[in-house]
């Protein structure tokens, strides 16, 4: 008997990402219009493409059941990108969890984190956001986990390079340029001229000694800004 060995492709099965784009991450932030989302699958190849009606709702394509990278860009803003993980079913994303981060705002961030490395510099991006514990499974009463005062973060290249984080000061405001760890404010920047895929790694002490690391695969367009709120990692046990 002759057995017929073949290579059989499969296409992939697509399901729609739909949601509500607003001019930022305020609590009243109205819907960002004509707005460009681009989606790229789990190698960050591109899925599908639309763009926001006059509400800041739009519906694109994603490869279901892998990693999603989106993409926004608009006049006026930077270009922003989130990350998540696509089901096997269509699915709206809640009002909220979606923003645009404005050249002003993302001009600011620069302004507040000088002498932080690459802070100020023209056409770099940025990885920017919180840490915050968290315990799968649990909910807290008003939604908000706390915040991880001895994190520590690091971006990578996709060619190895690492870039420096800097932290806040404890007020979430101002670069302090003698933090190590994220404090109270448990925010981070990481501003550097990469591009496309990077790893966002995370960790945090204990009692001065490391406990506990992960790293996020995210995509950042060229001079563009990934927010990550929030970064979780998980309570000590």
């Amino acid at each position: 008997m002759i057995w017929l060995l073949g290579c059989f492709s499969q296409e992939p099965v697509l399901v729609t990402l739909s949601g509500v784009i607003t001019e930022s991450s305020e609590a009243d932030a109205v819907g960002a219009s004509e707005v460009l989302v681009e989606t790229l699958g789990p190698t960050y190849e591109p899925v599908d493409e639309g763009t926001t009606d006059g509400r800041g709702f739009f519906e694109a394509e994603v490869i279901a059941n892998t990693a999603m990278y989106v993409t926004f860009s608009g006049e006026g803003f930077d270009e922003t990108s989130f990350t998540g993980f696509v089901g096997s079913e269509d699915f709206s994303v809640d009002d909220g969890v979606l923003y645009m981060r404005s050249s002003d705002e993302v001009d600011a961030l620069h302004t507040a984190m000088l002498g932080c490395p690459y802070a100020g510099a023209e056409d770099v991006a940025v990885v920017e956001g919180e840490v915050r514990f968290h315990l799968p499974g649990y909910e807290v009463d008003d939604g908000d986990w706390p915040l991880a005062a001895t994190a520590y973060t690091s971006v990578t290249d996709s060619d190895g390079v690492e870039y420096e984080p800097c932290y806040f000061d404890a007020a979430g405001l101002l670069y302090d340029s003698e933090a190590e760890v994220t404090g109270d404010a448990g925010r981070f920047a990481v501003f550097g001229d990469f591009s496309g895929p990077i790893t966002l790694g995370v960790g945090y002490e204990v009692e001065g000694e490391p406990y506990f690391a992960t790293s996020y695969q995210l995509h950042v367009s060229e001079g563009g800004i990934a927010p990550v709120y929030p970064a979780y990692v998980p309570l000590p046990q």
